[in-house]
């Protein structure tokens, strides 16, 4: 039963994290080219959105961590968590691919974690895609309007 609520959880943070950044993106195609400053400050709009996006997400992450972690047969994560910030400090470290090693999930919490994994994996593949996609038509709007 844990398995399938930890399971459930990553599902749920996952289909979060994905459907933010899909509407984000959305949102970026739709309204940048309405902002009538100069080139380089909607460039510099665009790219401070989808950092802000990642840092969202990367929260999203850990308030999964924090509902999940050391819930009976759950799982935990080992090492002493006493703040909040430290979940935030564990989903940035695993949402960067860094994954420095001082906390630990352990039991069916590491699914979450691996789910984190996938995430952005698939944000390596795809949605990178999308964002140079992206970045080229803001660069060819740019370009169009100096004519």
């Amino acid at each position: 039963m844990s398995i399938v609520i930890v399971g459930t959880t990553a599902v749920i943070t996952m289909a979060l994290c994905l459907l933010l950044h899909y509407e984000v993106l959305r949102l970026l195609f739709v309204h940048s080219s309405k902002l009538k400053h100069q080139p380089r400050v909607r460039v510099g709009v665009v790219f401070a959105t989808l950092i802000t996006t990642h840092l969202i997400e990367i929260w999203i992450f850990a308030f999964g961590y924090l509902l999940l972690n050391g819930r009976g047969s759950l799982g935990h994560i080992e090492h002493s968590i006493t703040h909040f910030l430290d979940y935030v400090y564990f989903s940035a470290s695993v949402y960067t691919l860094l994954a420095f090693g001082e906390y630990l999930p352990v039991g069916p919490l590491a699914l979450l974690r691996r789910a984190g994994i996938v995430l952005r994996s698939v944000h390596d593949h795809v949605v990178c895609d999308l964002h140079c996609r992206y970045d080229a038509w803001i660069l060819s709007q740019a370009v169009a309007a100096k004519r």
